[in-house]
C-alpha cells in the first residue's frame, strides 16, 4: 500500500489547530447557525463525561474529528461515495501519529461507542441547528435530549467557549 511521509514533525495538538477546528462548520455550513466541529466535539467529550464513560473513550472523541483541520470535513455521504484509498491513507498515518503520541492506538478511534456517540450526536444536529427533520436517521427514535439541551442553549456556542473546553476536557484526559 501507498504511503506518504511527513507527518513525523507535526505538532498534533496545537492553540492554532484547536482554534482552526473552531472554524469549521458543520453539514458544510448549512444550519440555522454557526456550528462547529469543535462545538460538537466538546458538547460530545462532555456528554460523555457526565455518562461516565471510560477515559479513552472521552480521549478518542475528543480527537475523533482533528484531521479535519489537516484534510477538511467531509460530509459521510461523499466520504464513502468519492474519497480515494490515499485519502485514507493519509488520514490513517495521520491519526496513528495523532493517537499514539497521546497514549492511544487507532482501535480506540474506531470503537463502537466513539461511533455511537458521533451519530448520537448528529441525530441531535439534525433537529436542532441543521433542521433536517424529513431524513430519516438511525439514532433518531433514541433519546438525545441532553445533546440537544446543550446544543440549544449554545453551551459552547462561542469561538472562544469551544476552544476553552477543548482545552479542559484535554488537560483533564492528559495531566
Amino acid at each position: 500500500a501507498a504511503t506518504r511521509k511527513g507527518y513525523h514533525d507535526m505538532t498534533l495538538v496545537t492553540k492554532r489547530r484547536v482554534e482552526a477546528l473552531g472554524m469549521i462548520n458543520r453539514f458544510n455550513g448549512w444550519l440555522d447557525r454557526p456550528y462547529s466541529v469543535l462545538e460538537h466535539t466538546v458538547i460530545g467529550v462532555t456528554i460523555l463525561k457526565h455518562e461516565k464513560a471510560d477515559e479513552r473513550i472521552q480521549k478518542s472523541f475528543l480527537f475523533h474529528d482533528l484531521e479535519e483541520t489537516e484534510f477538511g470535513d467531509i460530509i459521510r455521504p461523499v466520504k464513502k461515495k468519492y474519497m480515494k484509498e490515499m485519502y485514507k491513507i493519509d488520514v490513517r498515518e495521520w491519526n496513528n501519529k495523532l493517537y499514539c503520541g497521546h497514549g492511544l492506538d487507532l482501535t480506540d478511534l474506531i470503537d463502537p461507542r466513539v461511533k455511537e456517540m458521533d451519530d448520537r450526536m448528529l441525530a441531535a444536529e439534525i433537529h436542532t441547528v441543521a433542521r433536517v427533520t424529513d431524513r430519516a436517521h438511525p439514532y433518531v427514535e433514541r433519546s438525545h435530549g441532553d445533546i440537544a439541551t446543550m446544543i440549544g442553549l449554545k453551551t459552547y456556542g462561542t469561538h472562544d467557549l469551544a476552544c476553552a473546553g477543548f482545552w479542559t476536557h484535554y488537560r483533564r484526559l492528559f495531566n
